[in-house]
């Protein structure tokens, strides 16, 4: 699509538990504006965000994925992100580089540990958020004791702006708060506009008063007309949905289903109306917590978000473009190292399809391959002298030996771990100098065992984890002496040796060895042979 500008542009990670919905939703909104001809699911293994063999395997997104959505006149970058616990390093990637938070909960589970560690991650990156409520087209969802949880947990910044309603028990459509109108859907997901049942207008009440108490808290003039019991328009209902959202003192809640698009076409009308734009802040922070005025035009400074080692495509850096315009042929420096990389393939990224671009403007995500000496967390620029921000990973704990099963295969797994870590910043490796076991660290068993299927099938290495060794210390509590002698008749004179030796506690760490020669003269160079026996 032409004549994006950034204003045009928004960034979304989409969090919740697992199980919740993220890539069908993208899969939804990819279907509903005509970039797939036809919706790809999760059990069929033909989804557009989830494309690597290991999630293709599993059945689950593992890494976050890209995906873009031309809405109307604007660009919506979707980033699809894990929901298990042992991939947080990918959420933490993807909310690095987005300005809005969109998270996923299942209708019928409801609340989920998931989902108050996504609505931690995204209040601690400083994003806009929002929640959408998924799997309402399932049969005993019980929508308001879902928003009551959602209200105790998360606080007054809960706001439905889309409801449900049921008649004889079951869904019949979905009510606009701030259109004030009803929806119904086909089986394709086309809408058609209803009045509001007049039975339903009661139950409406308190989620209006919700939704009004906290689009009042945006502005001191939404505050008078709450008070005098104005009704608001609609259009500084959408404004004040915009600022709240920008302040993060509004987390709107939305409601459908990414399996009949019911609600698709509504959410990505008000992320077009009032999600905030990757600069509408105006600044970035460097890696000072300092502020950087962003810049719309000139010389470009970008960040890189995310690492892939790709067998075929080579090195694929993740990118989103800070400030400025990055262009192909441009020559950026690596301010964490100092190098100086030229852009020559600059791609715009959905799932696993690249497509060749020029440019790209100031906070659009890309992707640029074959930047050998560059990694996650560094700061390109081309004239500017400012590091942005770097992303904190968590760290692993649980450790595991890794073992080849074929001899001789210790240096290609210490090759494969190696590639694998310019992708995955919450992996740790090292080789233990005590027990010589291949330690890999890593957030989880999931984890390990994902890692060990990449060396499998990226590098030809088929290994296997076992426990690590521990080499337990014990300390000398008193003294004690101990006699070696050494006998050897092999002709002539022959070979004897008589050796004590005293082992005491010490007073330093590690061992301190000294000699004291009794009754005769022993040859100096005597001693090291000695000490070296006692190592």
């Amino acid at each position: 699509m032409a004549n994006i500008t950034s204003n045009d542009i928004r960034n979304i990670c989409l969090l919740g538990h697992g199980g919740s919905g993220k890539t069908s939703l993208i899969e939804a909104a990819l279907y509903y504006t005509k970039a797939i001809a036809r919706r790809g699911k999760i059990e069929d293994k033909n989804t557009v965000c989830d494309y690597d063999p290991e999630e293709l395997k599993r059945g689950f997104s593992i890494s976050s994925s890209l995906a873009p959505v031309f809405f109307r006149d604007k660009k919506i970058n979707f980033i699809d992100t894990p929901g298990y616990l042992d991939f947080q390093g990918e959420v933490r990637q993807a909310l690095r580089v987005a300005r809005n938070a969109i998270i996923l909960i299942n209708a019928r589970a409801g609340v989920e540990a998931g989902t108050d560690i996504a609505w931690e991650a995204a209040t601690e990156a400083g994003v806009a958020r929002s929640f959408f409520i998924n799997h309402m087209d399932e049969p005993d969802i019980n929508y308001k004791a879902v928003i009551e949880d959602m209200k105790e947990r998360y606080g007054n910044a809960v706001c439905p702006v889309i409801v449900p309603y049921y008649e004889g028990g079951a869904l019949a459509g979905f009510i606009n708060m701030i259109e004030n109108v009803a929806y119904t859907y086909d089986k394709d997901g086309v809408r058609s506009e209803k009045p509001i049942p007049a039975e339903v207008e009661p139950e409406l009440t308190e989620y209006k008063q919700m939704l009004n108490e906290a689009l009042a808290e945006t502005s001191d003039e939404m505050m008078e007309k709450f008070f005098a019991d104005e009704p608001f328009t609609h259009d500084e209902m959408v404004s004040a949905l915009n600022r709240g959202l920008d302040k993060g003192s509004i987390a709107p809640v939305f409601a459908g289903s990414a399996k009949t698009l019911a609600g698709v076409a509504f959410l990505l009308s008000i992320i077009y109306h009032a999600f905030p734009s990757p600069i509408a802040k105006g600044y970035e922070r460097d890696c000072d917590g300092e502020k950087f005025e962003i810049k719309t035009e000139g010389p470009a400074s970008v960040f890189v978000w995310k690492t892939v080692a790709d067998q075929f495509v080579g090195k694929m850096s993740y990118i989103k473009v800070m400030s400025g315009v990055l262009k192909r042929e441009d020559l950026l420096k690596n301010m964490n190292t100092g190098n100086t990389e030229k852009v020559v393939h600059l791609y715009s990224n959905r799932g696993k399809e690249n497509t060749h671009i020029d440019e790209l403007i100031c906070g659009d995500l890309g992707v640029i391959t074959k930047l050998q000496g560059v990694n996650t967390n560094d700061t390109l620029n081309v004239s500017a002298d400012v590091k942005f921000k770097s992303i904190s990973f968590p760290k692993p704990y649980l450790c595991l030996a890794v073992k080849p099963k074929a001899k001789g295969d210790e240096d290609k797994v210490t090759a494969g771990i190696t590639k694998l870590l310019e992708e995955d910043r919450t992996v740790k490796y090292e080789v233990n100098s005590e027990t010589k076991q291949i330690l890999l660290y890593g957030l989880g068993e999931m984890h390990l065992d994902v890692i060990v299927s990449k060396l499998k099938n990226r590098f030809g290495v088929d290994v296997e984890l076992v426990p690590q060794k521990i080499a337990y210390r014990e300390a000398i509590k008193k003294s004690v002496d101990i006699q070696g002698k050494y006998k050897k008749q092999s002709g002539g004179h022959g070979q004897y040796g008589d050796v004590w030796i005293k082992f005491s506690p010490g007073e330093a760490d590690g061992l301190t060895f000294t000699e004291s020669v009794v009754g005769g003269a022993v040859p100096k160079n005597f001693f090291p042979a000695v000490e070296k026996g006692l190592l």
